[in-house]
């Protein structure tokens, strides 16, 4: 199991939003893993949930998650993550 996070931006101007979504992917191919560097657009398909958790202040969390079926490289150059969207999370 390969597990990683995509940033999806959502809107546009003065609207625009960033979300982590955390991806799982089952018996991932090795051949496209080792292809995966932080950075690279990828199209995702898959099983969508919503997670709840508490931090460590107790405070409760909902994030995205994604069981991937399909991953697609759209990208193959290796470019840096943008600002908005840091590697921290891959």
């Amino acid at each position: 199991m390969v597990n990683f996070s995509v940033a999806v931006q959502l809107g546009y101007g003065e609207k625009k939003d960033l979300i982590w979504v955390h991806c799982a992917w089952w018996n991932a191919p090795d051949k496209q893993t080792s292809l995966l560097k932080s950075g690279m657009k990828v199209w995702i398909m898959g099983l969508p949930s919503i997670d709840k958790y508490k931090n460590s202040e107790g405070k409760e969390i909902e994030g995205f998650k994604c069981r991937i079926d399909k991953l697609e490289i759209i990208d193959f150059k290796t470019s840096e993550p943008t600002e908005d969207c840091d590697s921290s999370h891959l």
